[in-house]
C-alpha cells in the first residue's frame, strides 16, 4: 500500500475541499478510501476518517468522489467486511512501477477481512402463503413465502442465494445439485415436433402445469454443448404443445428438455427452489421462495442479483492491478471488452470470485487485448454455468496459481495468445456443461501448461488452433469420465507432453487426438513427444480408434495398458495395476511408488 506523510494527507485534503477537485494533471498520486456504509461522497477521501461512500469510477458517485479522475500510482482502498453495492468503470492507465490499484484491504489495517464487491440486494417483508390461489394454485402452498424484489432482478440473472447458500430456479426433472441445472442426462426426452425450432409437442405436458407454464421457461438442448433457453409463450391443450421463440439451429432427432420458473406444483415441488414472477404492467418482480431448512421471514438472509458487472476496465488500462477482493453476487465480475486498444500490464490477484452467475453461459474475469497480464492467487468457487478466468488476444499472460472448485463451465480458457502460460492452478468438481478443465483455443502459440491439477471436471486439457505446446508436470484425473488431454483441430509445431499423470480417462487413452472437424485427424501437423508420463494408454486417434504414431516420439512412458500389437518406444513399459506406480490413487494420493521416475515430481 502507498503511504503518504501528514503533510500529503492535508495537503490532500485541502485540494479535495475547494469547490472543485484539481484535474488529474495537476496533483500528485494519492491514496483514496472507500466506506460504502460509512463514507460521503462530499468528504475528502484521503484518509480513514473522513472517506469516500462511491469509488472513483462508480457512475453513481456524487460530489467530490464522483470528480476524480484516477492517474498512476492512485491506490483506492476499500473498507473491509463492507459490502460494496455498486459498479466501477476505469478508464485511466498507471505506468510503470506506479500502477493503479484498487485494494480490497489487503494490510487488514481499515476494516476487518476483504473488501466485498456485492451485486446483490436483500429481500425482505416476506409473507407466507396462506392459501394456493397467491401461489398460482400450488398444492405445496403451506411451504412457500413471498417477496416483493427489486424491479431490476430477473428470474434468469437472480441467482437467489438463501444464507449464503445457491437456491435453485424451480425446475422439472429436478437436478442432482442447484450448481449444475444443465446435466441433459436428467431432461425429458421426447421425440421432435414437426417445427421443431419453435414447440415440444409431449403428452406430460398437461399433467405438468399446462396453461400453468406458460410465462416460465424451457430449456432445450439443441446440439453438443449448448441449451437454448426460451420463455414459454403458449399451450395447447388439445395438442399438448408449448410454443416459443426459435431456437438457434436444429435440434437433435431425440429432444431433450426441462421446465423452469413456474408455479405449477410439478415444477415448483421441494425445498430449495424459487420461483420469479416479473408482471407486464411494469411492478415490481415478486420471488416465491420454498426455503431450505428452517426460515425466519425476520431474521433470514435472502440475496438477488440486480447488477450485471463488478468492474469494467474501458481504456488503455496500462498498469492496473485488482487485488484483496471478494467479489459476489453478479452476473460478470472483471471485464476488459475486445474492441479497446492494446493494454499492458493487468494483474488480478488474491480474490475470491463467488455467486457469479448470468442469464446464460459467460465469463467471471475475462480480460481482451491485454500483454503481460497476471492472474494469480484467486479463488473462484461455486459459479453456475461460468467459466473463471478468460485471457484473450496478447501476449505473455500468466495464469497462475488459482483454484477454481465447482465452476459451471471451463474454469480456464486461453484464446489467441502468444508466449501465454497456465500454471499451478487447482480445478476440481467442475462439472456444468462444456466444464473442461483448462481450455487452449483459437490462434495460440508457443504455451507453457506446466504444474496443474484437475480432477473430475470433464476433459482436464483441452486444445485447439495451437502452435508450440509444451505440457508438462500436471497431474490430470479424468475421474473415469473423460480422457484427460484431447486435442480437437489444427495443433501444429512442436507438441511435448511430459512428466505427466493423465489417467481416470474411462477410454484406455492418456490422449486422444479427434480430427474434429475433418474425419480423419490427418492434418494435425506436429511432431508430438510424449516423455516420462504415467498414462491410461497411448496417445489414440479417435476417429481411427488405433495408436495416434504419426510423427511422434516417445520414450520413458508407462502405460496402464495398451491395445494388442501396440510397439512400445525406448523404455517405455506397461504395468497391470496402477497402485504399482501410484500406491495411493483411490484416494486422490498422487505420489509415485519408490522408484519410479515417470509423472511429475510435484506428487511427491
Amino acid at each position: 500500500m502507498i503511504r503518504f506523510s501528514t503533510l500529503v494527507i492535508v495537503a490532500a485534503a485541502a485540494i479535495l475541499s475547494g469547490c472543485a477537485v484539481q484535474s488529474a494533471n495537476d496533483r500528485d498520486a494519492m491514496t483514496f478510501f472507500v466506506d460504502f456504509d460509512h463514507g460521503d461522497d462530499n468528504s475528502h477521501g484521503a484518509t480513514r476518517v473522513a472517506p469516500f461512500k462511491h469509488a472513483p469510477g462508480d457512475p453513481q458517485a456524487a460530489g467530490k468522489a464522483g470528480l476524480v479522475t484516477l492517474i498512476a500510482g492512485d491506490t483506492v482502498i476499500f473498507k473491509g467486511g463492507v459490502h460494496y453495492r455498486g459498479s466501477l468503470v476505469i478508464a485511466s492507465a498507471g505506468a510503470e512501477g506506479e500502477p493503479i490499484t484498487l485494494d480490497g484491504n489487503t494490510e487488514g489495517d481499515f476494516g476487518t477481512g476483504p473488501a466485498i464487491f456485492d451485486g446483490g440486494e436483500v429481500l425482505s417483508d416476506w409473507s407466507k402463503c396462506e392459501s394456493a390461489d397467491p401461489c398460482g394454485g400450488n398444492p405445496n402452498y403451506a411451504n412457500i413465502y413471498r417477496a416483493e424484489a427489486p424491479g431490476r432482478a430477473r428470474a434468469l440473472t437472480s441467482n437467489l442465494h438463501q444464507d449464503g447458500e445457491l437456491r435453485i430456479l424451480a425446475q422439472h426433472p429436478n437436478p442432482a445439485t442447484p450448481m449444475f441445472t444443465d446435466d441433459t442426462r436428467e431432461y425429458l426426452r421426447v421425440a421432435p415436433a414437426k417445427r421443431p425450432r419453435v414447440e415440444i409437442i409431449d403428452s406430460r405436458l398437461a399433467q405438468l402445469g399446462g396453461e400453468q407454464l406458460v410465462g416460465g421457461y424451457v430449456y432445450v438442448w439443441r446440439r453438443t454443448n449448448q441449451i437454448d433457453t426460451r420463455r414459454i409463450d403458449s399451450f395447447n391443450d388439445t395438442t399438448g404443445a408449448i410454443t416459443f421463440a426459435e431456437l438457434g439451429g436444429p435440434v437433435y432427432p431425440e429432444v431433450r428438455y426441462a421446465l423452469a420458473n413456474s408455479l405449477s406444483g410439478a415444477v415448483f415441488d421441494r425445498p430449495g427452489e424459487y420461483v420469479f414472477i416479473t408482471p407486464t404492467t411494469g411492478h415490481a418482480p415478486t420471488v416465491y421462495l420454498w426455503p431450505e431448512g428452517p426460515f425466519d421471514p425476520a431474521t433470514a438472509r435472502v440475496t438477488v442479483a440486480v447488477r450485471p458487472l463488478a468492474i469494467e476496465l474501458t481504456g488503455e488500462n496500462h498498469f492496473v492491478t485488482i487485488r484483496g477482493f471478494r467479489f459476489q453476487n453478479y452476473q460478470r465480475a472483471i471485464f476488459r471488452g475486445d474492441r479497446l486498444p492494446r493494454a499492458r500490464k493487468i494483474t488480478i490477484r488474491d480474490n475470491e470470485f463467488t455467486r457469479i452467475k448470468a442469464a446464460d453461459y459467460a465469463n467471471a474475469v475475462e480480460l481482451y487485448n491485454t500483454d503481460e497480464m497476471l492472474i494469480a492467487n484467486n479463488d473462484l468457487h461455486d459459479c453456475s454455468k461460468m467459466r473463471g478466468l478468460i485471457a484473450h488476444d496478447g501476449f505473455g499472460a500468466v495464469i497462475r496459481n488459482n483454484r477454481l472448485v465447482r465452476m459451471g463451465r471451463t474454469p480456464i480458457v486461453m484464446y489467441g495468445m502468444s508466449r501465454g502460460k497456465i500454471m499451478q492452478n487447482i480445478v476440481r468438481h467442475c462439472r456444468g456443461m462444456h466444464s473442461n478443465g483448462i481450455s487452449v483455443y483459437k490462434n495460440n502459440r508457443d504455451i507453457l501448461v506446466e504444474g496443474n491439477f484437475v480432477y473430475d471436471s470433464n476433459i482436464p486439457l483441452t486444445c485447439s488452433g495451437t502452435e508450440n505446446i509444451t505440457i508438462r508436470n500436471n497431474i490430470f484425473d479424468g475421474a473415469g469420465a473423460a480422457q484427460p488431454i484431447s486435442f480437437w483441430e489444427r495443433v501444429k509445431g512442436e507438441v511435448v507432453i511430459e512428466n505427466n499423470i493423465l489417467i481416470g480417462s474411462g477410454r484406455g487413452a492418456g490422449l486422444c487426438i479427434t480430427g474434429l472437424g475433418d474425419r480423419t485427424g490427418e492434418s494435425f501437423d506436429m511432431y508430438l513427444t510424449l516423455r516420462d508420463n504415467i498414462m491410461d494408454g497411448p496417445a489414440m486417434h479417435i476417429m481411427k480408434g488405433e495408436p495416434w504414431l504419426t510423427r511422434t516420439g516417445r520414450v520413458g512412458n508407462i502405460y496402464l495398458s495398451a491395445p494388442s500389437g501396440f510397439g512400445l518406444g525406448t523404455d517405455e513399459r506397461i504395468v497391470s495395476d496402477i497402485r504399482e506406480v501410484l500406491p495411493g490413487v483411490a484416494k486422490q494420493d498422487y505420489r509415485r511408488a519408490e522408484g519410479v521416475t515417470a509423472g511429475p515430481a510435484a506428487a511427491e
